[in-house]
C-alpha cells in the first residue's frame, strides 16, 4: 500500500526525547482495528496518508513536514 489515505484524528503530542504525534484511526489498518491510537510513523509506515478529521471537516496532511 502506498499513498493510501486514511481519515484519523489528531490528539496532540506524546512528549518524549523525541516528541511524536498521536493520531486516532477511523478505519482499521492491518493489524490495528479502528478507533486505536497510534504514532504518524507507525501510520506513514504502512504507507498511509493521514487525512485528518475534525469537525466534521477533513484535510489531507503533508506528510513531508517536519
Amino acid at each position: 500500500m502506498a499513498n493510501v489515505p486514511i481519515r484519523a484524528i489528531y490528539n496532540g503530542v506524546q512528549q518524549a526525547a523525541e516528541p511524536f504525534e498521536l493520531w486516532t484511526i477511523l478505519e482499521p489498518m492491518g493489524e490495528h482495528p479502528q478507533y486505536s491510537t497510534l504514532s504518524r510513523r507507525t501510520i506513514e509506515t504502512q504507507g498511509r496518508t493521514i487525512v485528518r478529521v475534525d469537525n466534521e471537516t477533513t484535510h489531507k496532511i503533508d506528510s513531508t513536514r517536519a
